[in-house]
């Protein structure tokens, strides 16, 4: 037994009477294993000891003189339930006996028919099989906290996509009558009317992109989301992807290249892999202000094919590399949701890839890259 070997095998022995105390500790000293011994007469004392250290093992009679039969068993439980419990009875009827170990402890021994091999074997086995009931307690919790943890997620999960089927629902009339004012259908507008308009209009989309992006953390959640693959050429897509935001960055003073060289083939859904490419852009354009620089770069690595978006922005701590994939977090203070890392990461690992991000720290700037397994022509 390793337990036995390793060390000393610290056992209380609770015994209040002094001969039966001193056979007791003389039994563990013949049986030749390495014995650490303490004592105490009363189940007040035994529990003092108990609460101030921690011993491998209890051996106690049932009678004390502030405790009986089967409270002694209780008592001692009580303060330290996972403390193995080995009770002796002073009577040829077993009943007693059985009944301590029906209400925790793991063995009994009679009095009269105590030696050292049986003693030691006793000790060993309320061990090993107090071990065993501990460990399937712990076993039985980590499954009951697994269990209540899916329930948790699948609520969750739940949740978001009622959440926003019921936000989309309204968004469809709002989006058409938005449409019919821009348009003047239903009369001319002021230029005060037309910026209001406007300012509705952007929100909207913002609430649209909000929508989307729900329903697709709720569709991967729930394992209800399909990928049709095909061979695509990742620098064509990338550059049909970023063209937009080319000119968005623009807009905002900021310098958006794009170096995306045809032939780069990967097997992919399309608009699966435009929808990384504008999450890790739109990321881009959120973490930089203007007269940054952001760039995005394809090519062949290997086996693989990768795209590369790097900025000049607000970058992030090292430490939060993972931490910006979670859903909701955010690695700086702009406006977002928090889901669209994630989203991205979620879509390149369904594609067999990785999505890894890097920056130095704070105010220097950041690394994201798309690693895709290469396709053949």
């Amino acid at each position: 037994m390793t337990q036995f070997a390793a060390r000393a095998t610290r056992v209380l022995v609770v015994e209040d009477n002094r001969g039966d105390l001193r056979f007791l500790e003389e039994t563990l000293r013949e049986t030749g294993e390495p014995f650490e011994t303490s004592a105490a007469s009363t189940l007040g004392e035994a529990r003092k000891i108990l609460a101030e250290r921690t011993v491998d093992a209890v051996v106690t009679d049932l009678d004390l003189p502030d405790s009986r039969g089967l409270a002694t068993v209780a008592g001692l439980l009580a303060e330290r339930p996972q403390t193995p419990l080995v009770v002796l009875t002073g009577s040829d009827d077993p009943t007693l006996g059985v009944e301590a170990v029906r209400h925790g402890a793991q063995d009994y021994l009679r009095k009269d028919a105590l030696l050292p091999d049986s003693l030691l074997r006793a000790i060993r086995y309320a061990i090993e099989r107090k071990g065993a009931e501990l460990e399937r307690m712990a076993r039985a919790e980590q499954e009951r906290e697994v269990e209540r943890l899916r329930e948790m997620d699948r609520l969750k999960t739940q949740l978001v996509n009622l959440s926003a089927h019921e936000l989309h629902t309204p968004l469809t009339p709002l989006r058409l009558q938005l449409h019919l004012l821009r348009t003047g259908k239903l009369g001319p507008l002021t230029a005060r009317q037309q910026e209001a308009v406007e300012i509705l209009d952007a929100n909207v989309r913002r609430l649209g992109n909000l929508v989307s992006d729900m329903l697709d953390v709720a569709r991967m959640e729930s394992g209800r989301f399909p990928l049709r693959p095909a061979t695509v050429d990742l620098g064509v897509r990338v550059a049909q992807a970023a063209r937009p935001f080319v000119d968005l960055a623009a807009e905002e003073g900021k310098r958006l290249v794009v170096d995306a060289p045809e032939g780069l083939l990967v097997a992919a859904d399309p608009e699966r892999l435009d929808q990384i490419v504008a999450n890790l852009l739109s990321n881009a354009l959120k973490a930089t202000r203007a007269g940054d620089r952001i760039e995005i770069h394809c090519a062949r690595d290997g086996e693989a094919v990768l795209a590369r978006v790097s900025d000049t922005g607000a970058g992030f701590p090292p430490e939060a590399q993972t931490q910006i994939f979670r859903p909701f977090e955010q690695a700086h203070e702009r406006e977002g949701t928090g889901l669209g890392l994630y989203i991205a990461r979620e879509l390149a690992e369904r594609h067999g890839g990785t999505l890894r991000a890097q920056s130095e720290g704070p105010g220097r700037g950041a690394v994201f890259e798309l690693r895709l397994p290469a396709a053949a022509p």
